[in-house]
């Protein structure tokens, strides 16, 4: 919290106040104004009978019990979304967001977010599998980092995980991640590498500038969408609702396939296949679909079938975790409604799916090359 975060909800505190204590003084200022009718005239009319107000003063308190009732409201709402609610937008705008961010992503000594440090070396008689991904690996949306799928396969015991993992870790940006790694002296055993659809969108040369477009605002808005938590998340809500680049961003991401910016992508993805020695490290893939148009997917079908016939011919084991995701409801599948990551049901899912693949390949591969690994 700010100092400006401070002043705003002083002043949303303090407002209901005025507001109510000028109804007050206006209300308390009109009976004393108002003149009281003779015995003679309550008689004639049997009841007693005041002047009405001027038109002016109902308008004024009129005003001001609006007045009192949008400031109540405010104060309530910007309570709630200041101190209650707790969950991040897709895009990371909102100041809800950041603040998400810094209660629920800790990072250990490998700069990426986990609640253990890593060893360089393999801890002995242990698989490693180096989970290498994006925001749906490090789990984004996802409160506890035990609940994310890294950390549920860590939690069967069988392997020594590592989610090397970090939000827009594109394919570009992987592969620099392993060359630091490599560099700082981190031993690879089995690495999987968590691909989601646009991870192909670092290559694309509109994607900057959709992306200038998408955080424009950031750091230039107003006093009042800067410091109420309200009113910064109804104005990002608002405007990505609204902004042709975010309405846009699924099919931007779908014709990229049908370029040749899938040419320059193979390209990426064969260097990472071949950035290990074979006979020593173990290379896999597993690739997220886009969860919240699973009941409505048929046009994303032809990536995925791209994407597995390239694994096949690379001869890299693939697993297409758009079957372990399917038949369920999309909305069950992600954080929220303005959130397409991983809900905690899909990271269940995704962890089990991804356990029976690692089972049936690392068994497969210890039968072909006895002794070539520890067990």
């Amino acid at each position: 919290m700010t100092a400006g975060d401070g002043v705003l909800f002083a002043g949303a505190v303090v407002l209901p106040i005025v507001f109510g204590a000028l109804l007050v003084l206006v209300a308390r200022k009109s009976a004393a104004q108002a003149p009281r009718p003779t015995k003679a005239a309550r008689r004639r009319e049997g009841k007693p009978h005041a002047q009405p107000a001027s038109w002016a003063r109902l308008i004024v308190i009129n005003l001001l019990v609006l007045g009192l009732l949008c400031s109540v409201l405010f104060l309530v709402l910007e309570s709630y979304y200041r101190f209650v609610y707790d969950a991040p937008d897709a895009f990371g705008l909102t100041r809800i967001s950041d603040r998400w961010f810094e209660r629920h992503y800790h990072y250990n000594n490998a700069k990426v977010r986990d609640n253990i440090d890593y060893d360089l070396t393999p801890a002995p008689g242990r698989r490693r599998i180096t989970l290498l991904g994006d925001s749906f690996t490090a789990g984004h949306g996802i409160e506890n980092v035990e609940a994310r799928f890294g950390n549920r396969l860590r939690a069967l015991g069988r392997w020594e995980i590592h989610v090397m993992a970090r939000n827009g870790l594109d394919t570009g940006a992987q592969l620099k991640a392993i060359s630091r790694l490599e560099e700082m002296g981190y031993v690879f055993d089995v690495v999987l590498l968590v691909y989601c659809l646009n991870d192909i969108a670092d290559i694309d040369p509109r994607w900057n500038e959709i992306l200038d477009r998408v955080y424009r605002d950031r750091g230039e808005e107003t006093f009042l969408l800067r410091h109420s938590f309200l009113l910064n998340t109804l104005y990002y809500r608002l405007r990505l609702r609204r902004d042709p680049d975010v309405g846009g961003y699924y099919d931007f991401v779908r014709r990229a396939y049908s370029s040749e910016i899938w040419d320059e992508q193979m390209v990426r993805l064969r260097a990472m296949h071949e950035a290990w020695p074979h006979e020593e490290v173990t290379f896999l893939v597993a690739t997220f679909p886009f969860l919240h148009r699973l009941d409505q997917y048929d046009e994303y079908l032809p990536i995925h079938e791209r994407l597995t016939d390239f694994w096949h011919g690379e001869g890299v084991a693939h697993l297409d975790l758009r079957h372990a995701l399917s038949g369920r409801n999309p909305a069950q599948l992600v954080v929220s409604a303005h959130d397409p990551h991983p809900s905690r049901l899909a990271h269940q899912l995704v962890a089990d799916a991804i356990a029976r693949f690692l089972d049936s390949h690392l068994r497969t591969e210890e039968r072909r090359f006895p002794g070539s690994h520890a067990s």
